[in-house]
């Protein structure tokens, strides 16, 4: 999609490779904006991997914009402050996230929430661009040069039956 009106801008297709946090994130911020996009993952079936995390306010702004901290709010457990204490009875961190900011806080969430919240989301909701997820593809190689804005490696992943379409 071109257009000569500067508010308008070109349709860009963009592979994201990995379906972690940060992929789907960012495949939701650029399909809002009316990209399409295709993510590349490894797993055939990706699953969440690991225990709890904890998000910092920076990343609650992130998934704010992308309308979904209700989900991870309501999944996770809000942290005002962190006490780290060395065996000897030391305190070694000792931080309140209101002395940065008075509405300021942290969310203590499983992975597997995170992952339920971003993935689902990829599927769920309707944008000006698309987002293609296509698993069980290992990206071993990308080349600066490529042709008709996708590498030639990936060009063949592009395929009907290379993954699901959302």
């Amino acid at each position: 999609r071109h257009s000569t009106d500067m508010n308008l801008q070109r349709t860009l297709r963009v592979g994201i490779v990995g379906l972690g946090t940060a992929g789907p994130a960012t495949a939701l911020f650029l399909a809002k904006q009316g990209h399409d996009v295709s993510i590349f993952e490894k797993v055939s079936n990706p699953q969440p991997v690991g225990a709890g995390i904890l998000l910092q306010p920076i990343g609650l702004t992130v998934l704010h914009r992308l309308g979904l901290l209700e989900p991870v709010l309501y999944a996770g457990h809000r942290v005002d402050n962190l006490l780290g204490v060395s065996r000897s009875g030391r305190r070694v961190l000792d931080v309140h996230y209101k002395h940065f900011h008075e509405r300021l806080f942290g969310v203590g969430i499983h992975r597997g929430s995170l992952f339920s919240t971003l993935s689902s989301s990829l599927s769920s909701s309707s944008f000006p661009g698309s987002i293609k997820l296509q698993t069980g593809c290992e990206i071993k190689n990308i080349s600066k040069h490529s042709t008709q804005h996708i590498n030639p490696l990936l060009r063949s992943l592009d395929s009907p039956d290379a993954g699901s379409s959302f």
